[in-house]
């Protein structure tokens, strides 16, 4: 049938054009062949001749059969990461481009379970009760240069050059764990609720505390400052954190920033609670020995010790006032009912007197008065009577190491502080007499201060999932801080500088000018110095003081035998006692010139008479100093007069002339009778006789390595040790 308008080219148009495709492909494979130079690219090779064009092939089938029959494995190596990379689970890859698929949150170690739900109840801030017992002791010494070698920090503190003469002040406090604890269980008044045990009490580790001492804040007040000029209006400052120690608060405040970072930081403030609650103080090479506030005391002139008595006398009325009071309302209170279960067995109930009572077992430290409650709640009365019988344990104890007695109490027996020291070690929840330390040296000689202090723990409420509104704001902060405690007794800080006059005469028929004695003290290299001047009118205040064989360290060396890890076990020097020095001649400290002079022998050896053995320094201790010390006062002695007494006894007082232009009226019989004197003059005394062993281990403590912390649990129960003396 023939196609209408169709012409008989347009029907077969699509078969010529495929035919004349086919005839261009066959002959460009012919042209191919015919001219015997072309080539093609086979695998990773370029320009292979068409008739070679399956020798590689056949090559890398031969080579994969080989690795096939091969007797041995190569297996592919892993990929190197850097630390970084380990870390960051290749941050150190190279960032791939386009778009980013969500895998959902980063990965958090212990991260708590804050879910999605509200809390539905509301909860209320728990009480961090006050430290009690406060107490504050001046004390001086040459620090160790090893410590600021350690320490780069300690520069900003310590004088340019050795020695490295300090002065501080040590501040002990005593810390109620139980109270706290109390807080944490209490039921508080209204629509508020116990807070949750899971929130204070760890369940995966075996009851362990998630509440910790994260820091002790201390305020310092200037009552008096060394010139003697009081201060207009109040000057209360922040001491500063102990250079050179862990400082909690600075390494919660860097580390903390969500609830899943708190078990972290808590597990590691734990391990190194000792050197957060009681900072041990630096090492010293040469100067008193360094002790508690509370054995200081104890062992210190009368005056201080009968202030300290007082103190404490104070504080137990109140406390017997209210032991009387709950075991009054114990005994009314109706029959307990079904005890709530709290996770805590009740404390026993502790009787004063007798073995039994809180004088010779654990005991606490006096707290802010605990309210009694108003319901009548028999197991409530029961827990504050406890803890106000602990209170008055503590305070017996210190009492009767103060040379007191107590009412109800036997006196400490050896076993008892045994044991009160092992219940010092107690967790922090159990512990009733948590021992706090703390060392200010910030405090100008001279000068007269008074300290209190709060205890800082992590905040049970940080970051939960509370209500919106005035219950969200409680979990805002991660810190909880605590009540301050109540002020120290004022303490001043014994002066760098200081002069008495321990004799005045007038003129007469055997003098015909008047004179007089004076004692001028300086501290240097950990004890005071002293220079004794004969006085006429016209003269200044001037002598030099006499130095023992006195020694500081070549910084290079001593810092290549701090990295060395060879400090104190090095040659030992000779060790001499303690020498003996004549009788005190009339208005002298030291021997007059027909005094023998002092005689020093070394154990196990006599030396030849009058003669002394050398020293034996270690090698880093080679800069020799002088064996006099220059001191002067600015001022000139003028006259003496006669005032008679209130008793009708006359007296001789001196007059000098300061560099100020005022006078100065300095009285003997006073002056020596001063506790600042005594002070003094004994420091002078003992520091003339030095020349101890400055390598010994006993005498420089290497500062506390991780993992090898000393034991400097306070010995002794209640309120253990802290602070400083000297």
């Amino acid at each position: 049938m023939k196609m209408k308008g169709i012409k008989g080219i347009e029907q077969h148009a699509d078969k010529i054009a495929l035919g004349v495709v086919a005839v261009a492909a066959v002959g460009a494979v012919s042209l191919q062949f015919i001219s015997g130079s072309s080539t093609i690219k086979v695998g990773t090779r370029d320009n292979v001749p068409l008739a070679t064009a399956y020798a590689p092939v056949e090559e890398a089938a031969r080579s994969l059969q080989g690795k096939i029959n091969a007797d041995t494995v190569n297996p592919p190596q892993a990929p190197a990461f850097s630390l970084t990379g380990k870390l960051t689970l290749g941050a150190d890859a190279p960032k791939a481009s386009g778009p980013r698929v969500a895998l959902g949150p980063l990965p958090q170690i212990r991260q708590g379970d804050t879910g999605a739900i509200i809390a539905a109840a509301a909860y209320a801030l728990p009480a961090v009760p006050a430290p009690a017992a406060p107490l504050a002791v001046p004390y001086s010494a040459a620090i160790h240069p090893a410590e600021k070698i350690l320490h780069p920090e300690l520069a900003a503190v310590l004088p340019e050059a050795q020695p490295y003469d300090k002065a501080i002040v040590s501040l002990e406090f005593t810390f109620d764990g139980t109270a706290l604890r109390s807080a944490l269980e209490v039921d508080p008044d209204g629509p508020a609720e116990p807070l949750p045990l899971a929130w204070w009490r760890d369940p995966n580790a075996l009851g362990a505390d998630l509440i910790t001492i994260v820091g002790v804040e201390v305020e310092r007040e200037l009552i008096t400052p060394p010139d003697g000029v009081t201060p207009q209006g109040p000057a209360t400052t922040r001491v500063a954190p102990m250079p050179g120690r862990p400082n909690g608060l600075k390494q919660w405040a860097d580390n903390v920033r969500s609830i899943g970072d708190v078990p972290i930081m808590v597990d590691a403030l734990r391990a190194m609670a000792a050197d957060i609650e009681r900072p041990a103080f630096y090492s010293i090479i040469e100067g008193p020995k360094w002790e508690p506030p509370s054995d200081f005391i104890a062992k210190g002139d009368p005056a201080e010790r009968r202030k300290q008595i007082d103190v404490l006398r104070r504080q137990e009325r109140p406390v017997r006032v209210r032991i009387a009071t709950l075991e009054q309302q114990y005994a009314a209170a109706p029959a307990e009912p079904a005890p709530r279960d709290s996770g805590r067995t009740p404390p026993p109930t502790n009787t004063p007197g007798g073995k039994g009572g809180p004088g010779a077992g654990p005991s606490a430290t006096p707290t802010r008065p605990t309210p009694t409650p108003a319901s009548g709640d028999r197991r409530t009365i029961e827990r504050n009577l406890n803890r106000a019988k602990d209170e008055l344990g503590v305070i017996a104890k210190k009492l009767m190491a103060l040379g007191e007695t107590v009412e109800g109490f036997d006196p400490v027996d050896p076993a008892a502080a045994d044991a009160a020291g092992a219940a010092s070690s107690a967790p922090l929840l159990e512990n009733p007499a948590v021992s706090l330390w703390a060392h200010d040296l910030d405090a100008l000689p001279g000068g007269t201060y008074r300290y209190r202090a709060r205890v800082v723990v992590n905040n049970p409420l940080f970051d939960r999932n509370l209500q919106d509104g005035p219950q969200k704001q409680l979990g805002a902060e991660s810190l909880l801080r605590g009540a301050w405690s109540e002020w120290t007794s004022p303490v001043t800080v014994d002066p760098m500088n200081a002069f008495f006059v321990t004799s005045a005469a007038e003129r007469s028929e055997i003098t015909p000018r008047p004179h007089a004695s004076a004692e001028v003290f300086q501290f240097y290299y950990g004890y005071y110095r002293v220079a004794r001047v004969s006085l006429e009118p016209g003269d200044v205040v001037a002598d030099a003081a006499k130095l023992p064989e006195l020694r500081v360290a070549d910084l290079a060396k001593l810092a290549e035998a701090v990295k060395k890890g060879t400090l104190g076990v090095g040659p030992s020097p000779v060790q001499p006692v303690q020498p003996t020095i004549a009788p005190r001649q009339p208005g002298r400290g030291l021997p007059g010139p027909g005094a023998q002079p002092p005689v020093v022998t070394t154990p196990g050896s006599t030396p030849p008479a009058g003669e002394t053995p050398a020293i034996q320094w270690p090698e880093w201790m080679s800069q020799e100093l002088p064996k006099a010390l220059p001191l002067s006062v600015d001022a000139i002695f003028m006259d003496v007069q006669t005032v008679p007494t209130e008793t009708g006894q006359a007296k001789s007082q001196a007059i000098l002339r300061l560099g100020n232009g005022a006078l100065a009226i300095k009285a003997p019989d006073t002056e020596s009778k001063t506790a600042l004197y005594r002070r003094l003059d004994g420091s002078a005394r003992i520091g003339m006789n030095q020349g101890r062993d400055v390598s010994k281990p006993e005498e420089f403590r290497m500062p506390v390595i991780p993992g090898q912390r000393e034991n400097r649990t306070p010995s002794g129960g209640g309120g253990g040790k802290g602070g400083g003396g000297g």
